[in-house]
């Protein structure tokens, strides 16, 4: 009730909640005191008139005039002095001070063995008492038993007066586990309890991700400092240095605790797995092995080479060396087309302390038809020597005339006598000798020779016949400078009137992968995501970008200028549509050879390589059935896949349905997943699925009116061994950390000493609101009501 009436005065939730810090007073206090004392000779000379005035009224009568007229007036004078409410709240806001304690995988190993006097050490800041003399036998093995999270949890918990009783006096704790993800934790710092945390299928390590989340969540607020509890290990997600050097930005030093033993594990792991991605049947497949050991110095063990079904392609042995990487090579030869699963192991030793690192699995794709490829390109830039030169290699490629691709440089071209231009046999004349191409690749080419005619080809043959095509831009003419068909085919809108970006020295351009481009087979330089991820962010600078307004409706993309925005979001670097029948490709820089540097060709061209079959042409007779796609075909538990369906009745016409269906079979799993209609390509359905566990998935989908089998594909769904390649806790990496953002490491007996480090004061701010209360109806109506009451009575007495 009194809520509401609160409310009819004009006083909103702020003021009803905090009701017991609202004071009422008015704005002219002199007149509410003046208005009331003058008020008393007024009400009598008022009662002294209607006695006068109304002899024979009752005296009752005459009372209640006198009451309703001295009220109005009162009312009027209350409303002159302007009555407001006034609201004075202080809050004390504390500085932050975030924990956040790594859950991944590699948290889970032991912690020991430590050294005698670590175990001491360690020993006593987890509550226990440590007699002088050797450490007990039984305590020392649970220390070395302990996981690296439990460790980290047990001496928190422990460090209740030394650590967490200083900071809750002066500061606000939060509390997070993270993995790839940071997950808030629920703790009562007055005897915290660490729950069991279920992990699963969030388990890399985002150090950087972890260490972001808390500078975003304190919105402005002061963080005095963030406590990382962690092994140091990242593998993927935001760079950790980068968000330290934020945090510094901040004036938020972390402070970076090692959670495990300064010795080294005796261990082999095989650190690195690199292929070419794709094959054709007949060549020699090469698998580079790149190995780390420790603890078996000039030990011989075997590398062995496995087929999914486990027979062995290949064996070598090798000296291990533990002051170093070492890299070894293997081979097979592929005999049947399709997504070869490879199994590279070393044999694990009795004495490891590790075994679970000395397996990896790749994945190579073997096809039994060489690409056609045409290359038109303008000078002889980086990018065109070193992919032309990659092409040649690759003999899963080959050309209409020459036997491997077909290459022309416009800076050659242009030396040939100008009857002999157009001529040239590698220029394609008509539609059937340009649709024999599976792709067609155009560099920075001008119009001198891309023509009218020959891009009105390349539209007609990507459109009818599914030719795939990739656009490299360039600052002398691509794209810019092409002709409207041209353009139209591109997957994003440019800006006119510009010859691109350039960047400028003081903000290098830097490529950042999309969502979409994370699991994009052609982005995929690595298998396991965080990996992947990294390797992206480690790329060199590049100084020219194309200039893209914008995504054309439908198109996707899979990297991004991260700084350059605009309304539309980040630029698109690398995107792709579906035209007609074909895919057209953009590569909007011409820097991708600096992906070269201290691998050669290794990602760069697997990156193109991986492109050239990606947009490829397919095989016409499949035009006209239907096809499913699944991408990534290998992919760990609960990373999202991506489902494409070209969907064709039996008839052979192309469907038209808002959706189709998808049934998935996995490893005691059977559902269902629907894909919408792509609005500009009939007959592409296209949707995601997150598979829940590790195993193979089967996808398929029964084209409309079929009475045969249905289409299908297929996902190899598995674990990744990153967080176990370097197993090892990296203090240097968190020394790193700690150091760019200006605090320091700590060792995890140490605890106690990090409140003396950190500094901030509790912030007090007021808030002071005020509100009119008597500008409401509810004012209006008690004086319309109260004169009514007045005249009403004069008439009903018979009174004037």
């Amino acid at each position: 009730m009194l809520d509401q009436l609160l409310r009819i005065i004009g006083l909103d939730d702020g003021f009803i909640e905090n009701l017991s810090d609202v004071t009422f007073a008015v704005q002219s206090p002199v007149i509410l005191a003046v208005g009331l004392i003058a008020l008393v000779p007024v009400a009598i000379w008022i009662y002294i008139r209607q006695r006068a005035n109304l002899p024979s009224a009752p005296l009752p009568l005459r009372i209640t005039l006198t009451a309703t007229r001295v009220f109005v007036l009162a009312l009027l004078i209350v409303m002159l002095a302007g009555p407001y409410a006034r609201l004075q709240l202080k809050n004390e806001r504390k500085p932050i001070v975030a924990m956040l304690f790594d859950a991944s995988q590699s948290m889970d190993l032991e912690s020991g063995p430590f050294p005698e006097s670590d175990a001491r050490k360690l020993a006593t800041a987890a509550g226990y008492r440590a007699n002088d003399g050797p450490i007990d036998s039984e305590l020392r093995r649970e220390f070395d038993r302990k996981t690296r999270r439990k460790l980290a949890e047990t001496v928190v918990t422990a460090q209740q007066s030394a650590l967490l009783e200083p900071l809750r006096k002066s500061y606000e704790l939060q509390a997070f586990r993270f993995g790839r993800e940071p997950s808030p934790l629920a703790l009562d710092w007055a005897k915290p309890e660490f729950a069991e945390w279920n992990g699963a299928g969030d388990r890399g390590s985002y150090l950087g991700t972890a260490i972001g989340h808390v500078l975003n969540e304190a919105a402005g607020r002061p963080i005095a400092g963030i406590l990382l509890f962690s092994d140091g290990e990242n593998t993927g997600g935001r760079s950790p240095l980068e968000a330290a050097r934020a945090a510094g930005l901040n004036k938020t030093p972390i402070f970076t605790i090692p959670t495990g033993t300064t010795n080294r594990l005796k261990d082999i792991a095989i650190v690195d797995v690199s292929t070419s991605g794709q094959l054709t049947i007949g060549d020699t497949g090469k698998v580079g092995v790149t190995l780390e050991s420790q603890g078996y110095d000039k030990k011989l063990v075997k590398v062995l080479l496995k087929d999914g079904d486990g027979k062995v392609l290949d064996t070598k042995e090798l000296n291990l060396l533990g002051r170093e990487q070492q890299q070894i090579e293997l081979m097979f030869k592929p005999t049947e087309a399709g997504t070869r699963y490879l199994t590279v192991e070393v044999p694990p030793l009795v004495d490891e302390d590790l075994k679970s690192n000395n397996a990896d699995v790749t994945m190579v794709r073997v096809t039994d038809e060489k690409l056609r490829i045409l290359y038109i390109e303008g000078l002889p830039r980086w990018d065109y020597r070193f992919l032309k030169n990659a092409m040649i290699r690759d003999t899963g490629l080959a050309g209409r005339v020459n036997p491997g691709p077909d290459l022309l440089l416009e800076a050659e071209w242009r030396r040939l006598p100008e009857a002999n231009r157009n001529n040239l046999p590698i220029l394609p004349k008509n539609l059937d000798e340009i649709s024999q191409y599976h792709t067609i690749v155009l560099g920075d080419a001008s119009a001198n020779v891309l023509t009218p005619e020959l891009c009105g080809l390349i539209d007609q043959a990507v459109r009818e016949k599914g030719v795939g095509l990739i656009v490299q831009g360039g600052p002398l003419a691509m794209p810019h400078q092409a002709n409207a068909v041209l353009q139209g085919l591109l997957p994003v809108q440019l800006a006119s009137g510009t010859r691109g970006l350039f960047a400028n020295a003081a903000r290098q351009f830097r490529i950042e992968l999309s969502p979409d481009g994370a699991i994009h087979e052609t982005m995929r330089l690595h298998d396991d995501i965080g990996r992947n991820q990294n390797t992206w962010n480690g790329m060199l600078p590049y100084q020219w970008a194309v200039a893209a307004v914008r995504l054309q409706p439908g198109a996707t993309a899979l990297a991004v200028t991260p700084q350059v925005e605009n309304n539309y979001g980040k630029m698109p670097l690398i995107a792709f549509h579906t035209v007609g029948q074909g895919r057209v490709m953009l590569v909007g820089t011409d820097s991708t050879w600096l992906w070269r540097k201290n691998v050669a060709d290794r990602f760069f061209y697997k990156f193109w390589g991986q492109s050239l079959r990606f947009v490829a042409r397919r095989d016409p007779k499949l035009a006209s059935v239907s096809r499913i796609e699944v991408n990534p075909l290998k992919a760990q538990p609960n990373e999202e896949a991506r489902i494409e369906v070209m969907a064709v009745r039996a008839d052979g016409t192309v469907l038209t349905d808002a959706n189709v269906n998808v049934q998935i079979f996995g490893p005691n799993l059977q559902t269902s997943v629907v894909l919408a209609a792509d609005a500009n390509v009939k007959g592409r359905y296209t949707g995601t699925f997150t598979p829940p566990r590790e195993g193979d998935y089967r996808l398929t989908y029964l084209p409309v009116g079929s009475v045969e089998k249905p289409v299908e594909s297929r996902m190899k769904v598995m674990p990744a061994p990153e967080e176990y390649r370097y197993p090892n806790v990296n203090r240097l990496a968190l020394s790193q950390i700690a150091g760019e953002s200006g605090g320091k490491l700590v060792e995890l007996p140490d605890l106690a000493t990090i409140p003396g480090f950190l500094k901030g004061e509790i912030r007090t701010t007021q808030l002071k609101r005020e509100k009119t209360i008597w500008d409401n109806w509810l004012f209006l109506s008690v004086l319309v009501v109260v004169y009514s009451l007045d005249v009403g009575l004069r008439r009903l007495a018979g009174l004037s």
